[in-house]
């Protein structure tokens, strides 16, 4: 069973690289834009995915199913390709795409380090386990789209089978990638949570470490100086487990995971394509691909609605003020009406969803909500290791280093822009509540382009230095930087053995599975450190208050009678269990009471009760 699955993973990850590269080799040659190994998979890839969160959107507007949002992007998807590739195999100058990947010197030393230390992450990610209690709801989104053909976001329904208090109605339903993956998931068979778990981290981080490669090839010409900024990227990634909030960790342990895919995949590329603007080489085709990764953004991730648009802006605003400095205003207001006209879709679309928020009951309350410390933001984002450090030293180095124009504008500039607007201590309080939500305001530290500054400069640094210096150079970068960070894949640090190919406490699935040959749909409370795993299985079980019930001002007192003092018996409980249509408990201590029946044991775990 395990290969045939692994076997339909390996054909998905094939469909979809050649799916990207069709596409994404049409859109550049269509556009004009060069071409080099990685830049059509990236480009299709997310020319594909921004396709299919229009489809979605329009999916969630007309209340239409999972499986017409299925047929549409499948039918639309076959054509695409059909023609992509009649266009390709007739391409008079596909020889070009052959002459870079030929360019791409695989005889290289550094070139294999790069790929050996990327494969190597691909591998550890994908094998080991990582268990995240966000995935009751990620992978939930992709079981309910299979196993009830709905489209729901809902955050109380996702997360528990039953619609709650309403605190989630405000959160908007723009983010396609949980459906995206559900999507996959039905067309090679594999259940989401193994696809999520087990395949995608190997494609995803392939895919993100090509859309570094491709940022890299803008910014460096030597292709050895190129793949030392490649390893040392990889290595900041490699140590990266200073912080649970870093990109790194984003990368590593939960890359299926839409927001991941933001900072790691759309970042660095949306970076790249705006250094084409920097270099006064953007086309139209430039204007569309950017509206394209800024689509892709949003339906990542919900957050992405206001970091993809404040992103962009933080890339720009640096361009705009050296325009301004050389007082070329005709090139400012054309590059603002141009940026203004390709993102008209996308600002009429967060005009729409800002108002829908402002004018909901939870999320007038919640843009009210307390703002945090902006000085606990920034330590548990940037002092939590000595990155920070080291990204002040780069930027040091790319203000007092002539000819490095480029990379002060593209890493210094958008980090001055972000401090001094969005990272602003002093507007800490209206960007949070305003902007972001107060929840998730530290996730604009993301913006801060600091792996790519440092590995950058380190390879500068090295740039012009013999093979046997390089190497020296190498180790004792990665010793200062395995120092400043913490070894991602350290025992007991983030990652479990492997126990299963879903990557779901195995006590979660044989419960799950003891549950559903008794009835097919059905309410029951768990231990909440495997509740909301039980949904990354199946949808059909309904739990009560997946994350945190013990401390749930609703359910907490329930969940205290129950685990704790082995009280089902009591009035007050025998009610709240009808209430809540409890049919099931499952407990890991035997509890003795009128009203329960043990009906199962899961070996070595624990007992299934029937609820009487």
């Amino acid at each position: 069973m395990t290969g045939g699955i692994l076997l339909n993973g390996g054909i998905a990850i094939i469909v979809i690289l050649y799916g990207s590269f069709v596409l994404g080799h049409f859109l550049l040659t269509f556009f004009q834009i060069s071409i080099n190994a990685v830049r059509p998979i990236v480009t299709g890839f997310a020319g594909f995915f921004s396709i299919f969160e229009i489809f979605t959107l329009l999916s969630i507007f007309l209340k239409l199913r999972f499986s017409v949002l299925l047929s549409l992007f499948g039918i639309t998807s076959i054509i695409i390709i059909c023609i992509c590739t009649f266009f390709f195999i007739f391409d008079k100058e596909k020889s070009i795409y052959i002459g870079e990947v030929l360019k791409t010197s695989c005889k290289s030393l550094f070139f294999w380090a790069a790929i050996i230390l990327i494969v190597i992450q691909m591998f550890l990610s994908s094998y080991l386990k990582h268990t995240d209690n966000d995935d009751g709801y990620f992978i939930t989104i992709s079981n309910i789209a299979l196993e009830e053909d709905l489209i729901c976001m809902d955050g109380d329904i996702v997360y528990n089978g039953i619609e709650g208090s309403g605190s989630n109605s405000f959160r908007p339903q723009s983010s396609s990638w949980e459906l995206f993956i559900a999507f996959f998931a039905k067309l090679f068979k594999i259940h989401p949570a193994i696809l999520a778990h087990t395949v995608m981290p190997v494609l995803l981080i392939g895919l993100c470490y090509m859309a570094v490669y491709d940022l890299g090839k803008r910014l460096i010409k030597k292709q050895n100086t190129l793949y030392l900024f490649l390893i040392v990227y990889a290595v900041l990634n490699l140590f990266g487990g200073y912080a649970v909030y870093s990109s790194a960790c984003f990368l590593l342990l939960r890359i299926w995971q839409g927001k991941a895919m933001l900072v790691n995949f759309v970042f660095p590329m949306l970076m790249g394509y705006c250094i084409d603007i920097y270099k006064e080489k953007e086309n139209t085709g430039t204007w569309v691909l950017n509206l394209i990764l800024v689509i892709a953004g949003i339906g990542f991730t919900v957050v992405g609605i206001y970091l993809m648009p404040v992103f962009y802006l933080m890339i720009g605003i640096p361009y705009l003020i050296y325009c301004g400095i050389l007082k070329q205003w005709k090139r400012c207001w054309k590059l603002v009406i141009r940026a203004f006209i390709s993102m008209l879709p996308v600002i009429l679309y967060i005009l729409y969803t800002f108002y829908m928020v402002i004018n909901s009951a939870s999320g007038e309350e919640y843009m009210s909500a307390p703002a945090p410390v902006w000085e606990n933001v920034f330590d548990m984002t940037m002092r939590q290791g000595a990155y920070f450090i080291l990204f002040l030293l780069s930027m040091l180095y790319l203000f007092l280093k002539k000819g490095e124009n480029l990379a002060e504008l593209l890493f210094c500039g958008s980090t001055l822009c972000s401090f001094f607007i969005f990272l602003n201590p002093y507007l800490c309080t209206f960007v949070s509540q305003k902007i972001t939500g107060v929840d998730v305001y530290w996730r604009l530290y993301w913006m801060l382009p600091i792996y790519f500054s440092i590995a950058y400069v380190s390879a500068r640094l090295l740039e012009y230095q013999k093979n046997f210096k390089k190497i020296i150079g190498l180790i004792l970068i990665s010793i200062i930087i395995n120092l400043s960070g913490l070894y991602m894949y350290k025992k007991d640090l983030y990652f479990d053995k492997y126990e299963n190919i879903y990557k779901i406490p195995e006590e979660s699935i044989l419960v799950a599975q003891k549950l559903l040959k008794r009835e097919s749909k059905t309410t029951c409370i768990f231990p909440e450190d495997i509740s909301p795993k039980v949904r990354q299985y199946t949808a059909k079980i309904i739990v009560i208050e997946s994350r945190g019930m013990s401390t749930s001002e609703q359910y907490g007192w329930l969940y205290q009678k129950i685990y704790d003092e082995g009280d089902v018996n009591s009035k007050e409980v025998k009610e709240e269990l009808k209430n809540l249509n409890v049919n099931y408990i499952y407990s890991r201590d035997i509890i003795k009471a009128e009203n329960i029946e043990i009906v199962d044991e899961i070996e070595n775990y624990g007992y299934l009760y029937y609820v009487n």
